[in-house]
């Protein structure tokens, strides 16, 4: 169905032409898909799905690393065994780097994730909150569908604006540092030497 432009159509157009942002149809009337209005994403909001992406890349080849470590303390004849029972079917492979994804991959290693992390301090429950916070974002830009934004407990009240999307770079790269001592850690505790 074609859009409907209402009063706020050119003021949109006109701010998103100025600010460097594309229209992005949205529905208007909560959620029906009769008429549609005008709602601008950032170039930002765009370079967070490449902050996400960035992300996701460091989550996929760390346990990848991790894999290596325990294989090389192992006998060789378990290393194919190993091999394929840490990195088969992978769901950081196929899916977003959500804190679920994550903890998934890392958990077929042999340890939590989340609580190594979370001992380091307490702001990591927050960074983890962030990183779903910046995937839900990520999957409305994608998909052009930002309904659910609205009433999810997680996004309610999130805007994908510039402070926004740097606070979400600032929790992913201090939550990338955290993952890596606490992997580090938890490495060197089974291995009984320093991984790397």
């Amino acid at each position: 169905m074609p859009s409907r432009v209402d009063g706020l159509g050119d003021l949109r157009r006109s701010a998103a032409s100025s600010q460097n942002v594309r229209a992005v149809p949205t529905t208007a009337n909560g959620g029906k898909r009769s008429e549609c209005r005008s709602e601008a994403v950032s170039t930002e909001t765009r370079r967070s799905g490449r902050t996400g992406w960035q992300f996701q890349r460091y989550c996929r080849d760390l346990p990848g690393l991790c894999a290596d470590a325990l294989m090389a303390a192992a006998p060789p004849a378990y290393k194919p065994v190993l091999s394929r029972a840490f990195t088969s079917g992978r769901k950081l492979d196929r899916q977003n780097a959500h804190s679920r994804t994550v903890d998934d991959d890392f958990d077929r290693l042999g340890f939590g994730l989340w609580e190594a992390v979370g001992s380091l301090g307490a702001r990591f429950p927050a960074r983890r909150r962030r990183l779903d916070q910046l995937n839900a974002w990520r999957n409305a830009v994608a998909h052009q569908d930002f309904r659910r934004l609205a009433s999810d407990p997680l996004t309610v009240g999130t805007r994908a604006d510039l402070s926004t999307v740097r606070c979400w770079r600032r929790a992913l790269d201090q939550l990338a540092e955290g993952i890596d001592r606490a992997v580090h850690r938890t490495l060197t505790s089974i291995v009984g030497s320093t991984p790397w």
